[in-house]
């Protein structure tokens, strides 16, 4: 998997601070999940039971987090010139912490 954003957290422990069910919880996530917002991995443990959920970016997320960024900026003006890289420069995505 391409994703740099890693984060562990149990979907129990989530469920209490945002104050909905467990239940809701997965549901939420397993939507988030499947519009491609986030991608998600429970392990399972050697008794059975699901371990903490490693979330990560998924792609929709990832392209807003991109067109907001000033690489999008950049993309935008270098556009339609002659000569010009209509692509965007990995300079700009090492740059803005995008890779």
């Amino acid at each position: 998997m391409d994703h740099n954003l890693r984060l562990t957290l149990a979907q129990t422990t989530l469920a209490k601070k945002l104050g909905l069910s467990r239940q809701w919880v997965g549901e939420l996530v397993h939507r988030l999940d499947e519009a491609g917002w986030l991608v998600h991995v429970s392990p399972t443990l050697p008794d059975g039971t699901n371990g903490p959920t490693i979330f990560m970016i998924g792609n929709q997320l990832k392209h807003i987090l991109f067109m907001l960024s000033p690489c999008a900026e950049q993309q935008v003006h270098g556009f339609g010139l002659p000569g010009r890289d209509h692509g965007v420069s990995l300079h700009c995505l090492r740059e803005n912490s995008l890779l």
